[in-house]
């Protein structure tokens, strides 16, 4: 896993937040409220990551390392993040 750099995670965050708030203009008239949450709800996921991962690379992981799964379901569009530490000992 390369290791991510808080300048880079910053990036990817204002990126998401940017493509969030665009996607909602943009498909506004397209979906109804509830897809519209979901489609949301899976891009802040997005947001959150770039923010834990500056979070760890500030901090560190304490001699854990992170293993980040994405996760997409099959026939939807949300996706699924998890952050799981595994002891390096």
């Amino acid at each position: 896993m390369q290791p991510y750099s808080v300048k880079q995670s910053i990036i990817e965050g204002e990126l998401e937040v940017k493509e969030l708030f665009g996607y909602a203009q943009n498909n506004a008239a397209q979906f109804e409220a509830y897809e519209m949450e979901i489609d949301i709800f899976a891009r802040v996921m997005q947001i959150g990551l770039a923010a834990m991962k500056c979070y760890f690379t500030e901090k560190g992981t304490g001699g854990f390392s992170l293993i980040l799964f994405m996760q997409k379901m099959q026939g939807n569009r949300q996706k699924y993040v998890t952050i799981q530490a595994n002891n390096k000992d």
